[in-house]
């Protein structure tokens, strides 16, 4: 199943090493209700994305380092990064249509 929606543990070693591409992360929290609300229109969005921007799904608790680099509050959060540098956060409408506007608005 994670290698169907293209879900991974990463680090910043890993995100450097990305070519320094843009990439669409979901940062959730294991029992976090408002996370697993939305995981199935994240799941969804990934399944469908058209957009050249890969998406990335992160567990908090395994990605701490990463969390407090990107300033990760709470959870769920939907940031957009290049590299080590965070681009855009989501605070949109949390629907799969919404998440493809948003990417669609910052592929360029």
């Amino acid at each position: 199943v994670l290698k169907q929606f293209n879900i991974s543990v990463l680090d910043s070693h890993y995100l450097e090493g990305f070519g320094g591409k843009k990439t669409f992360i979901f940062f959730k929290m294991n029992g976090c209700p408002h996370c697993e609300k939305m995981q199935g229109e994240w799941d969804k969005f990934v399944k469908n994305n058209r957009t050249n921007i890969p998406t990335k799904e992160l567990e908090a608790s395994a990605n701490q380092k990463l969390a407090k680099q990107y300033g990760v509050k709470g959870y769920p959060t939907l940031l957009l990064v290049e590299g080590n540098t965070v681009i855009s956060t989501f605070d949109g409408e949390r629907t799969a249509e919404k998440f493809e506007e948003f990417v669609t608005k910052h592929s360029n």
